[in-house]
């Protein structure tokens, strides 16, 4: 419910640290909501520390949900990814 608005989602994404910034919006340019191995974001850190904080951040803002029926795989929140891709993709009109 906390995602149903763009710009919600614009501002959660502008408060999260760059590692999980980064994150969310390589997630969303992906358009896909297919789940994904934790392991693979482990891979797009340089610093473990780095990445810890980020999952940290994505997993208790529920933006990267765990999948309890396949462990160690990740879904990007279907409320998050269509808000924020709507406003990256310009089909968001502009705040009053």
């Amino acid at each position: 419910r906390l995602y149903g608005n763009a710009w919600t989602c614009e501002a959660v994404v502008r408060a999260l640290p760059p590692h999980a910034r980064h994150y969310v919006l390589r997630l969303v340019a992906a358009a896909d909501d297919a789940p994904f191995a934790r392991t693979m974001l482990e891979g797009w850190a340089r610093e473990r520390g780095a990445h810890d904080v980020a999952m940290q951040w994505l997993l208790n803002l529920s933006i990267v949900e765990e999948l309890p029926e396949r462990r160690g795989m990740l879904r990007l929140n279907a409320s998050f990814r269509e808000q924020l891709g709507l406003l990256l993709r310009g089909l968001q009109p502009p705040a009053a």
